[in-house]
């Protein structure tokens, strides 16, 4: 009896700690980003995704792009269709490895959070009390849904 002792105490508190994570998930509908940040991320974008990804966030953009390159909308449909079901951190991951695309890798991590705020933003998510962390490993838990 004692040697299933030790496996059943392992077997709960795996139970416990899973069923705690699922609790803690949340989605972009939970305001996870705050008015400010998306504020600060509206500066950024202009500065440094407009060029390719247009002012009203279509991917229309640049008009000295490769032939055949056009960069992904970031708003409605071409964004829904994209990032549903994804965790924020796909989404943050994707631009802190490869925007902007003259100069790959160089936002921070507090910038690319502020970006994707406003890209949050302008998919009419809600804001919130408390602004997107930067640290993609908490991103994880947040999940990008076209459903309430």
């Amino acid at each position: 009896m004692l040697v299933w002792a030790p496996f059943l105490i392992l077997v709960l508190c795996a139970t416990t700690l899973a069923g705690a994570a699922q609790e803690a998930t949340q989605t972009v509908w939970d305001g996870v980003y705050t008015e400010e940040q998306a504020a600060r991320g509206a500066v950024l974008y202009r500065q440094a995704c407009r060029k390719c990804h247009f002012g009203d966030l279509s991917g229309a953009g640049d008009p000295d792009a490769t032939p055949g390159e056009v960069p992904p909308g970031l708003v409605g449909f071409a964004f829904s269709s994209r990032w549903n079901e994804l965790s924020l951190a796909d989404l943050f991951l994707a631009i802190a490895r490869g925007m902007p695309s003259d100069r790959p890798g160089t936002l921070t991590p507090e910038a690319t959070a502020d970006v994707v705020s406003y890209i949050l933003n302008r998919n009419a998510f809600p804001a919130g009390s408390k602004e997107l962390p930067p640290e993609p490993e908490r991103l994880e838990q947040i999940l990008i849904s076209n459903q309430r």
